[in-house]
């Protein structure tokens, strides 16, 4: 059960004001303060519990590895009718990202995506095809909050190129499993449709989008900060 603790107002909200409007950083910062070794979100649909999303991190060999794990089963009288299942990790050294693999089930129907540096740029397989990314890109995964700032994204889905733009929204109370945070909400425009919410300090803290069916698909975060020291 989450405990509410509310912070001051005016403070955090110029907090996220200041986050939102900051100039972004060369490469993600480390997420291992921010959230620790793990975070989990639980997912919903219609007012049930659906699935599970983790996220995790760790330094190997000197690189940044993350590694997100979504899964979502709906059921209709106790009986499963649709499955959804997503596996991504990303690689990062020096700040960039370097490597990412991904693969999805979705009822059955399977994809994959992968994707390697080479020679200062980054080479792209997906479902559609091959592609080639010059520059810095973040892949779609929404953990690292610079997001707010960029106008593309890597589509780990589905390997393409996705233009976006993040339009903040204004700022609201978020549950977390440190109590109630103020968050800025972000309306996701362009190629990709989706609601993300962080805070001042850089924790994502709850995602919202449209499932297939139109109907909305919210995360709620049951362990989405670093445990206090």
């Amino acid at each position: 059960m989450l405990i509410a603790c509310q912070r001051p107002v005016a403070a955090a909200v110029l907090g996220a004001v200041l986050f939102a409007s900051g100039p972004a950083a060369a490469g993600p910062p480390d997420p291992l303060p921010l959230y620790g070794h793990e975070m989990v979100f639980s997912v919903w649909r219609k007012g049930d519990k659906i699935g599970q999303h983790r996220v995790l991190f760790a330094h190997q060999d000197g690189a940044l590895v993350v590694r997100s794990i979504l899964d979502l089963a709906v059921k209709i009288l106790g009986i499963t009718v649709y499955r959804y299942d997503y596996r991504a990790q990303e690689t990062w050294r020096n700040g960039k990202l370097v490597a990412l693999a991904s693969t999805v089930d979705d009822n059955g129907t399977s994809s994959k995506v992968k994707a390697a540096e080479a020679q200062g740029k980054l080479d792209v397989t997906g479902p559609d095809g091959s592609a080639v990314i010059n520059g810095a890109i973040l892949p779609s995964t929404h953990w690292d909050a610079q997001v707010i700032h960029a106008d593309r994204v890597l589509n780990t889905l589905d390997g393409k190129l996705d233009h976006i733009a993040l339009v903040p929204k204004g700022v609201e109370g978020v549950a977390t499993n440190d109590g109630e945070r103020q968050a800025m909400h972000y309306l996701w425009t362009g190629d990709v449709k989706a609601e993300s919410w962080y805070d001042a300090a850089g924790h994502w803290l709850k995602l919202r989008f449209l499932g297939k069916d139109g109907t909305p698909i919210e995360y709620i975060c049951m362990r989405c900060l670093a445990a206090a020291p």
